[in-house]
């Protein structure tokens, strides 16, 4: 357990234990970087997005949740930092079962992980 989950409360998640389970329908998968990143990187196969800056990002992450029958949320960003505020908002907000991606897309892309086009 890193320093920074140990004072959040929330785990992590290596992109290769995130990728096995959203392949396998046991995790949602959400990308909270910007629209410009999504276009210039892809993002992580099967992943839905909701930008962390956005006003109405609880609502969408919410929605999000509830579509997929409330499964546990995995958050992830570029490197990691806003994935975590994303997952601690989250269970600020009642989801009871969010982890953080360990090293965000740049972890994922360098494990040669699956990307879809933005």
């Amino acid at each position: 357990m890193t320093t920074q989950e140990y004072e959040s409360g929330i785990p992590h998640l290596t992109v290769e234990d995130t990728h096995k389970r959203r392949s396998s329908g046991d995790i949602t998968l959400i990308d909270v970087r910007t629209q410009e990143e999504w276009g210039q990187t892809g993002v992580p196969a099967g992943a839905h997005r909701a930008t962390l800056q956005d006003t109405d990002f609880v609502q969408q992450i919410e929605s999000i949740a509830k579509a997929s029958g409330d499964k546990p949320i995995a958050f992830t960003c570029a490197l990691g930092g806003r994935s975590l505020q994303a997952a601690i908002i989250a269970h600020q907000h009642g989801m009871e079962t969010v982890f953080n991606v360990d090293g965000g897309f740049a972890a994922w892309d360098a494990a040669n992980l699956p990307v879809d086009p933005a």
